[in-house]
Formats: C-alpha cells, structure tokens, sequence
C-alpha cells in the first residue's frame, strides 16, 4: 500500500505470532532438514501521516501469511562442544494478505494476496529436556514474504520431540 508524496508514517506493529508446524529429520549429527507450514495470526495496524502538501491522513489495516517453508541448519561438530548451536537456510513459499482502509480524507480501502517464494536465515541452540524433547530458540529472518518486498524477523521459542 503507498500514498504518493507521504513525508512522516507510523506503522506500530510490535509482535505478531505464528504457529509452525515442523517435519524434520536429522541427516547426520550436522545437518537437520525440515518442513514446515507456517500461519501467522492477523497484524493489526494503524497509522498516520503527512503528504507532501500537507494533508494529514490516518487509517487502520490488517495483514498474515501462511505457507511452507523449507530449510537445513548446520551445526558445529560434535567434539566442539557447539553442536547444540545451528545456522539455518532455506526457503518459502507464502501467500501475503493485506486489507488497509484510509478513514481521513476520505474514505479508501485497498486489499490484495500474494503468493511467491522468498528466502530464510537464521541463527539458534536446541538445549535438551530429556532424551526425546528439546526447547529451541532462534531468531529467523524472512525475506520476500509472498514473493513482495515485505520482510520479518521472528524470535521463536519451539518445542521438539524425537521420534
């Protein structure tokens, strides 16, 4: 969504949660590589601004995605003493739905879907509970959410069982 000639904008989204289904097997005691399907819950948004001539204008918006994502982590070997750390890169195909409404000047909505790959990166430690469960946290990067120029970055506490 753009409006020609804004000067100032405020978008104060502050977290959004996910659910992430997670299919994954361990290829060696390096290499993980999962699937998984990802929902967002709905961000909900307001904003003001200020165009170039001075109008001000405020709305309000929602937006989610939803897709699979795809990836492998990489770990340190094991006698490091790091193995419980893992770098992450992958993929994922999301659709993008965005619904905003401008309520002054006068009243405008725009809503849109997008569906497109874009790519992942991120960065954790799975620390174990006992011999079947892990707890991992991560901080995961996506880029071109729904094939847009739209990124995120979540910080992510998981569980993990082994089957």
């Amino acid at each position: 969504f753009h409006v020609t000639g804004v000067q100032t904008c405020a978008l104060p989204i502050s977290s959004v949660t996910d659910l992430k289904l997670v299919l994954g097997h361990r290829g060696s005691s390096q290499w993980d590589f999962d699937v998984a399907w990802l929902q967002s819950a709905t961000a909900r948004l307001n904003y003001t601004g200020t165009t170039a001539n001075g109008t001000g204008y405020y709305g309000s918006g929602t937006q989610q995605f939803a897709g699979l994502e795809f990836a492998t982590n990489w770990r340190p070997d094991p006698e490091s003493g790091w193995n419980d750390f893992f770098l992450r890169l992958g993929g994922h195909l999301f659709e993008f739905q965005q619904n905003l409404g401008v309520l002054s000047p006068g009243p405008a909505t725009y809503s849109a879907r997008h569906s497109g790959i874009g790519t992942l990166w991120g960065v954790g430690v799975d620390s174990r509970i006992d011999p079947r469960w892990l707890v991992r946290l991560s901080l995961l990067k996506y880029d071109r959410i729904g094939g847009q120029a739209i990124d995120s970055t979540f910080y992510t506490l998981g569980l993990i069982r082994d089957f």
